[in-house]
């Protein structure tokens, strides 16, 4: 194994095993539907693959660059998807505060200056008229911590800390826990992802109309160790959904090779089994890289609308990626040339 390469942990997630390593019995959940284990397709939520074009060439022409898609925080070893240690109320409420906080003293300075052009008593309607002055500094002050420097910004708001994290290599899936107002680490949570009981929701809002659909991981001992698609992708509809959990069961399957999306282009041959995959049906090693923004919008929409009759009920065989269609003729030659070989040696 070359340097570099990943490792499998002995914890780590196998299909074949999973009604083994997986006994339980569904939670009960209004509105969620459970969802099936192992029934590849083969596909990806259009997060992964729609709009690539630009986040695939802005990246680093290097193989070996783990961390080319780094905002993303994906790699081949982990996914993991952060938040604010402290509320995501807070920078809201310091914003709306402080802007009314301002809009009420500049107003009343200047009922103040009005009233003070009428009274007779100027002495002591100055010094109240001091007052809100400092009250409209303050609460500019609050509005403009958003847009300061980033060492100022994280006092009051907090820094961005990891959230949920997906590990290939180990089989296991950590939540963090963070007291919302003080942003303090309250807790860790470290279950094997055989642990957790997918579930389709229909999101819809307090009206009963449908807000869009989400997969939901709820762990078999609680319902409380659970996370969900929002965050790592978002779904646009039932079948982006289902995508989603189809794409999460194969990047945690070592048995599967990672998903075939632009986010792990440049790092599938650090995984041994991807490697392993891609020597054996000849995948070039820039498959997406070297198409244009037309081909890649083109095999997104295959995909799209290949999930939408998997949505639809349709029985469909897993999706198929052109690899042929992206080989130089260099290594279109050599492709030929070792089939030739190895239908000599069959012979």
């Amino acid at each position: 194994m070359e340097e570099g390469s990943n490792t499998y942990a002995k914890t780590v997630y196998r299909g074949s095993l999973w009604e083994e390593q997986s006994q339980y019995h569904p939670h009960t959940f209004s509105g969620m539907t459970h969802l099936p284990h192992c029934d590849y397709r083969n596909v990806n939520p259009s997060t992964y693959t729609e709009d690539m074009y630009d986040v695939i060439h802005s990246s680093e022409d290097d193989l070996n660059n783990e961390h080319c898609l780094e905002s993303f925080e994906f790699n081949s070893r982990v996914i993991r998807i952060v938040t604010f240690s402290r509320s995501f109320a807070i920078p809201l409420l310091f914003s709306l505060g402080g802007f009314c906080l301002c809009l009420f003293g500049v107003m009343m300075f200047a009922a103040r200056l009005v009233r003070l052009y009428f009274s007779d008593n100027s002495i002591e309607l100055t010094m109240e008229i001091l007052q809100f002055p400092l009250l409209a500094i303050l609460g500019l002050f609050l509005f403009c911590i958003q847009f300061m420097p980033d060492p100022i910004v994280k006092i009051f708001f907090g820094d961005v800390v990891p959230h949920i994290q997906v590990s290939r290599q180990t089989g296991l899936v950590t939540i963090w826990r963070y007291i919302p107002i003080l942003g303090i680490k309250r807790k860790t949570i470290i279950k094997p992802f055989s642990e957790f009981i997918p579930y389709l929701h229909h999101l819809v809002t307090p009206t009963g109309t449908g807000a869009g659909w989400n997969v939901f991981l709820a762990h078999k001992d609680s319902r409380r160790i659970s996370f969900g698609a929002i965050g790592m992708a978002n779904p646009k509809s039932r079948g982006d959904a289902l995508a989603f959990w189809d794409f999460l069961q194969r990047y945690m399957d070592v048995e599967q090779p990672l998903p075939d999306s632009p986010v792990f282009e440049t790092v599938r041959h650090l995984d041994p089994t991807t490697k392993a995959y891609d020597e054996m049906v000849g995948r070039p090693a820039k498959y997406w890289k070297r198409m244009t923004k037309a081909q890649i919008d083109r095999r997104s929409n295959e995909m799209a609308m290949y999930i939408e009759r998997l949505a639809n009920g349709e029985d469909l065989s897993p999706f198929e990626f052109d690899y042929e269609a992206m080989l130089t003729p260099h290594e279109q030659k050599q492709r030929k040339r070792a089939k030739k070989n190895s239908h000599a040696e069959g012979v």
